[in-house]
């Protein structure tokens, strides 16, 4: 919480006063400005921080890498992501991260590799499952729906909130014509929504109402459906 937060960050300062190159605290402080949006200071503290390791710390360079996606540098993360590779190289958190890169670059073999290994080595990484789960759904040119929906579900089983897996899984369910399972799916993406507004849950509403709709249609609840 923000308590925590701001206890962290005096500790965090308080260890620089004593020794600038401090690791650790820049870390901690390029991770909470990142929480708190404040990308200018969280990238400062991150280039502090991998400098101060030289650039042998996965988890420096992990957070610079999520720094930058967040700024928009795809780029530049996924060469933070391959140093990590390089140094640890069944990193399953840099390979999460760089799958979902090559996810929207549409390089789903690469990313499907990546994931795999992820999973190889941390079976309770619920952005792995829901990638994966993604690169399935979008499988060309005929979608993995079967094992979509398994990977949507394992990432649920372990973050009961992720909103986009409800839809994503509901999307696999409606396109598996399993309509009354779509439905549930697209009802809860919603009721996660409204509930967790505040901390940016990124469900596309437009899309979640015109699947539910459909599947209205589809099982002959006319009013419903309009």
């Amino acid at each position: 919480g923000e308590l925590f937060n701001v206890l962290d960050s005096n500790h965090a300062e308080d260890a620089l006063k004593l020794d600038p190159k401090q690791f650790m605290a820049h870390l901690v402080l390029a991770e909470i400005h990142q929480e708190d949006k404040v990308l200018t200071k969280a990238v400062q503290h991150a280039e502090k921080a991998v400098k101060a390791s030289d650039s042998q710390s996965a988890e420096a360079l992990l957070v610079r890498a999520r720094i930058r996606v967040r700024d928009g540098d795809m780029s530049a993360a996924t060469d933070d992501l391959k140093r990590i590779l390089q140094l640890e190289e069944k990193h399953a958190r840099a390979k999460t991260l760089l799958a979902r890169l090559l996810i929207e670059a549409n390089d789903m073999e690469q990313a499907r590799f990546h994931l795999d290994g992820a999973l190889e080595a941390d079976r309770s990484l619920a952005p792995a499952w829901f990638n994966r789960g993604l690169v399935n759904l979008r499988q060309e040119p005929h979608p993995q729906l079967g094992k979509a929906i398994e990977d949507f579900s394992q990432a649920i089983g372990l973050q009961p909130d992720l909103a986009m897996a409800y839809f994503f899984r509901g999307t696999a369910y409606y396109e598996s014509h399993r309509f009354e399972d779509a439905l549930k799916d697209m009802e809860r993406a919603i009721e996660l929504q409204e509930k967790y507004a505040s901390k940016n849950v990124r469900v596309d509403i437009a899309s979640v109402l015109y699947i539910r709709g459909l599947c209205y249609f589809y099982l002959e609840e006319w009013e419903s459906s309009v």
